[in-house]
């Protein structure tokens, strides 16, 4: 009861601080009285991806709980809690990197200083590349220190954490640009290209191969390589778009 009571409060703090901007003179927000179906629909649309990356987060924890239980067990599955904690952490700062650079990249955009989306992708691609490359690191470095920071693991989950969390991180680099390319797109309203990344790594192929992989491996512990083929797969679809959309965009008159 305590934890859930502190979980609200800490929501309704959050709100008020953030809210606190639009009293300040600072604010330059106002609302506007007309209401215009067409661009509540192109806002919805546009972030849309966004909110889908959590949603679809949420979705495959559930999926990957019930596979784990059905082909490893117990011990597996507290791995896997400390695993999920491991990959918040890291597409938080994928988050972090994306909103930060979403608004730098739609005022150019919008202003057509193509130059400086370039640059603004180019350092975005490298602070998502280390917060990736940061985290792989660190999992793969101390993975039974991690466990110990969530809890008091029995010698078995110590034995399985080592492979699973070091299998598992492989992923967490892609999974840094995955994610903020999604903003980018948003960015430079490439809706569908932010949509498909969302998709094809939130729910489509790692949903399939959470499945998949078992039957076709006859083996629980391949499990642990669903992410990181998911986030794989998905990178090259992130490289080929980012590559085409930086190509098309004329460099802007100095």
């Amino acid at each position: 009861m305590g934890a859930g009571v502190a979980t609200a409060i800490g929501a309704f703090i959050t709100l008020f601080v953030l809210s606190s901007h639009f009293f300040c003179k600072k604010n330059t927000l106002r609302f506007d009285r007309r209401f215009c179906g067409k661009d509540m629909i192109a806002i919805a649309s546009t972030g849309f991806s966004s909110f889908f990356v959590d949603v679809a987060m949420g979705i495959f924890t559930i999926l990957m709980n019930n596979q784990i239980m059905k082909y490893l067990g117990k011990a597996d599955l507290s791995v896997y809690g400390v695993i999920i904690q491991l990959f918040t952490f890291v597409q938080c700062c994928a988050y972090s990197v994306g909103q930060a650079a979403q608004p730098i990249l739609s005022v150019n955009f919008g202003a057509g200083k193509t130059d400086r989306v370039g640059s603004c992708l180019r350092y975005g691609i490298f602070a998502a590349l280390f917060f990736g490359c940061f985290w792989t690191v660190f999992s793969m470095c101390i993975p039974n220190g991690l466990v110990r920071i969530f809890m008091s693991p029995t010698d078995e989950i110590l034995e399985k954490a080592l492979f699973a969390i070091r299998l598992y991180a492989t992923s967490f680099v892609l999974l840094s640009l995955n994610v903020s390319s999604t903003y980018y797109f948003q960015s430079i309203l490439k809706r569908v290209d932010s949509f498909l990344v969302s998709v094809l790594r939130g729910i489509f192929l790692n949903g399939i191969l959470v499945y998949a992989f078992p039957v076709l491996f006859h083996s629980g512990a391949s499990l642990w390589a669903v992410m990181p083929l998911t986030e794989a797969i998905t990178f090259i679809y992130v490289a080929v778009r980012v590559a085409m959309t930086s190509r098309k965009m004329k460099p802007s008159v100095r």
